[in-house]
Protein backbone atom coordinates (compact mmCIF):
# COMPACT_ATOMS: atom_id res chain seq x y z
CA UNK A 1 0.00 0.00 0.00
CA UNK A 2 2.78 2.42 0.92
CA UNK A 3 4.70 1.51 -2.22
CA UNK A 4 1.66 2.12 -4.42
CA UNK A 5 1.10 5.56 -2.80
CA UNK A 6 4.76 6.40 -3.29
CA UNK A 7 4.49 5.33 -6.93
CA UNK A 8 1.38 7.53 -7.44
CA UNK A 9 3.15 10.52 -5.85
CA UNK A 10 6.26 9.91 -7.97
CA UNK A 11 4.23 9.68 -11.21
CA UNK A 12 2.24 12.82 -10.30
CA UNK A 13 5.48 14.74 -9.70
CA UNK A 14 6.88 13.56 -13.02
CA UNK A 15 3.69 14.63 -14.80
CA UNK A 16 3.77 18.12 -13.27
CA UNK A 17 7.46 18.53 -14.09
CA UNK A 18 6.66 17.70 -17.72
CA UNK A 19 4.01 20.42 -17.77
CA UNK A 20 6.58 22.98 -16.64
CA UNK A 21 8.61 22.29 -19.80
CA UNK A 22 5.66 23.47 -21.88
CA UNK A 23 6.23 27.00 -20.52
CA UNK A 24 9.76 27.18 -21.93
CA UNK A 25 9.79 28.83 -25.38
CA UNK A 26 11.14 26.78 -28.25
CA UNK A 27 14.79 27.50 -29.05
CA UNK A 28 16.43 26.17 -32.17
CA UNK A 29 19.76 24.45 -32.12
CA UNK A 30 22.34 25.86 -34.48
CA UNK A 31 22.70 22.42 -35.98
CA UNK A 32 19.57 23.11 -38.01
CA UNK A 33 20.72 26.19 -39.92
CA UNK A 34 18.22 25.49 -42.70
CA UNK A 35 15.36 26.37 -40.35
CA UNK A 36 13.70 29.75 -40.74
CA UNK A 37 11.47 30.99 -37.90
CA UNK A 38 8.66 33.50 -38.17
CA UNK A 39 8.72 33.75 -34.37
CA UNK A 40 11.05 32.28 -31.75
CA UNK A 41 14.71 32.26 -30.84
CA UNK A 42 18.16 30.97 -31.61
CA UNK A 43 21.04 30.82 -29.17
CA UNK A 44 24.57 29.55 -29.20
CA UNK A 45 28.23 30.45 -28.83
CA UNK A 46 30.76 29.75 -26.17
CA UNK A 47 32.26 31.26 -23.03
CA UNK A 48 35.41 33.33 -23.43
CA UNK A 49 37.40 36.18 -21.93
CA UNK A 50 35.56 38.81 -23.96
CA UNK A 51 34.68 39.60 -27.53
CA UNK A 52 34.12 42.57 -29.84
CA UNK A 53 32.37 43.38 -33.09
CA UNK A 54 35.08 44.19 -35.64
CA UNK A 55 32.81 44.43 -38.67
CA UNK A 56 29.27 44.24 -39.95
CA UNK A 57 28.23 43.56 -43.54
CA UNK A 58 24.82 43.55 -45.18
CA UNK A 59 24.16 41.47 -48.28
CA UNK A 60 20.77 41.61 -49.99
CA UNK A 61 18.90 39.95 -52.83
CA UNK A 62 18.27 41.98 -56.00
CA UNK A 63 14.50 41.95 -55.41
CA UNK A 64 14.94 43.10 -51.80
CA UNK A 65 13.01 40.18 -50.27
CA UNK A 66 16.01 38.73 -48.39
CA UNK A 67 18.94 40.20 -46.48
CA UNK A 68 21.93 38.79 -44.64
CA UNK A 69 23.80 40.46 -41.79
CA UNK A 70 27.28 39.16 -41.04
CA UNK A 71 28.79 40.17 -37.69
CA UNK A 72 32.55 39.68 -37.67
CA UNK A 73 33.64 38.85 -34.11
CA UNK A 74 37.02 39.82 -32.67
CA UNK A 75 38.82 39.44 -29.36
CA UNK A 76 38.08 41.68 -26.38
CA UNK A 77 40.58 44.30 -27.60
CA UNK A 78 38.87 44.69 -30.97
CA UNK A 79 41.38 42.65 -32.97
CA UNK A 80 40.61 39.82 -35.33
CA UNK A 81 41.17 36.35 -33.92
CA UNK A 82 40.56 32.75 -34.87
CA UNK A 83 38.15 31.10 -32.47
CA UNK A 84 34.45 30.72 -31.92
CA UNK A 85 31.65 33.21 -31.44
CA UNK A 86 30.74 34.22 -27.89
CA UNK A 87 27.33 33.54 -26.38
CA UNK A 88 24.37 35.09 -28.17
CA UNK A 89 20.59 35.00 -28.04
CA UNK A 90 18.47 36.12 -31.00
CA UNK A 91 14.72 36.51 -30.48
CA UNK A 92 12.24 37.28 -33.26
CA UNK A 93 8.89 38.74 -32.25
CA UNK A 94 5.93 38.56 -34.58
CA UNK A 95 3.72 41.50 -33.59
CA UNK A 96 5.28 43.97 -33.86
CA UNK A 97 7.87 42.39 -36.12
CA UNK A 98 11.16 42.95 -34.26
CA UNK A 99 14.50 41.22 -33.75
CA UNK A 100 16.41 41.40 -30.48
CA UNK A 101 20.00 40.11 -30.46
CA UNK A 102 22.04 39.97 -27.26
CA UNK A 103 25.77 39.35 -27.55
CA UNK A 104 27.25 38.38 -24.17
CA UNK A 105 30.77 39.43 -23.25
CA UNK A 106 30.92 41.88 -26.18
CA UNK A 107 32.32 45.09 -24.72
CA UNK A 108 33.62 46.83 -27.80
CA UNK A 109 32.24 47.53 -31.25
CA UNK A 110 33.90 49.09 -34.27
CA UNK A 111 30.39 49.49 -35.67
CA UNK A 112 28.35 52.43 -34.38
CA UNK A 113 24.75 53.50 -34.91
CA UNK A 114 25.68 55.93 -37.68
CA UNK A 115 27.30 53.11 -39.70
CA UNK A 116 24.37 50.82 -38.92
CA UNK A 117 21.83 53.38 -40.17
CA UNK A 118 23.77 53.87 -43.40
CA UNK A 119 23.88 50.06 -43.86
CA UNK A 120 20.09 49.72 -43.65
CA UNK A 121 19.21 52.99 -45.40
CA UNK A 122 18.03 51.32 -48.63
CA UNK A 123 16.57 48.22 -47.00
CA UNK A 124 13.11 47.17 -48.13
CA UNK A 125 12.66 45.05 -44.98
CA UNK A 126 14.10 47.09 -42.10
CA UNK A 127 12.44 50.16 -40.68
CA UNK A 128 14.91 50.91 -37.87
CA UNK A 129 18.01 49.41 -36.23
CA UNK A 130 20.01 50.23 -33.12
CA UNK A 131 23.18 48.95 -31.43
CA UNK A 132 23.83 49.59 -27.72
CA UNK A 133 26.68 48.52 -25.44
CA UNK A 134 25.84 47.81 -21.80
CA UNK A 135 29.06 48.10 -19.80
CA UNK A 136 27.44 46.95 -16.54
CA UNK A 137 26.03 43.80 -18.13
CA UNK A 138 29.14 43.26 -20.30
CA UNK A 139 27.00 42.81 -23.38
CA UNK A 140 25.93 44.42 -26.63
CA UNK A 141 22.33 44.62 -27.78
CA UNK A 142 21.29 44.82 -31.44
CA UNK A 143 17.64 45.60 -32.24
CA UNK A 144 15.77 45.79 -35.55
CA UNK A 145 12.23 46.82 -36.32
CA UNK A 146 10.81 45.51 -39.60
CA UNK A 147 8.42 47.08 -42.09
CA UNK A 148 6.44 43.84 -42.42
CA UNK A 149 6.56 40.31 -40.96
CA UNK A 150 9.74 38.37 -41.71
CA UNK A 151 11.34 34.98 -41.11
CA UNK A 152 14.89 34.61 -39.80
CA UNK A 153 17.61 32.07 -39.28
CA UNK A 154 20.84 32.46 -37.35
CA UNK A 155 24.07 30.50 -37.59
CA UNK A 156 27.78 30.85 -36.90
CA UNK A 157 30.84 30.38 -39.08
CA UNK A 158 34.30 29.70 -37.68
CA UNK A 159 36.69 29.85 -40.64
CA UNK A 160 40.27 28.86 -39.94
CA UNK A 161 41.85 31.84 -41.71
CA UNK A 162 39.59 34.66 -40.49
CA UNK A 163 37.51 35.80 -37.52
CA UNK A 164 34.37 33.94 -36.50
CA UNK A 165 31.09 35.27 -37.82
CA UNK A 166 27.52 35.41 -36.60
CA UNK A 167 25.11 35.37 -39.57
CA UNK A 168 21.48 36.49 -39.51
CA UNK A 169 19.34 35.85 -42.56
CA UNK A 170 15.99 37.59 -42.85
CA UNK A 171 13.41 37.08 -45.56
CA UNK A 172 9.98 38.50 -46.23
CA UNK A 173 7.04 36.22 -45.43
Amino acid sequence: MIRSKALVVFLACMGFSGLSLAAIPKTNSLASVKTFLSEGSFRGGQFGSGFSIVGLKRVYSPNGNAERFIFEIGDRDGRKYSGKTGYFHAQLFRNPSELSLDLSQVLKSKVDNHQLRSLIKKSKLIQKAELTVDREDNSTHFAMKFKSPIKMRVFTLSPKKSSPKLVIDITKI
